[in-house]
């Protein structure tokens, strides 16, 4: 899938109106300043509840995984999405 990759952006820019700001002058100018002029990463510690949450999409990926047989897959009546 990634191999067309590059044939996918090229047919999409042949319909896609894509902008940059470098060509929307009037947004860049209002554009707010950023403190010390970078992006600043905070990274917190995971809740409780999303460790719970975690565990069970594991819980619903290794059902969907040892499914034999797509009746069995359908039983689950879920997916990977």
């Amino acid at each position: 899938m990634i191999r067309f990759f590059p044939a996918l952006i090229k047919g999409f820019r042949k319909f896609a109106d894509i902008k940059l700001i470098e060509d929307l002058p009037h947004l860049q100018e209002n554009r707010p300043k950023l403190k010390n002029g970078t992006r600043t990463i905070i990274t917190i510690e995971p809740t409780a509840a999303f460790n719970e949450y975690k565990k069970e999409l594991l819980a619903r990926n290794e059902a969907l995984h040892n499914a034999k047989t797509k009746k069995e897959r359908d039983a689950l009546n879920d997916n990977y999405l």
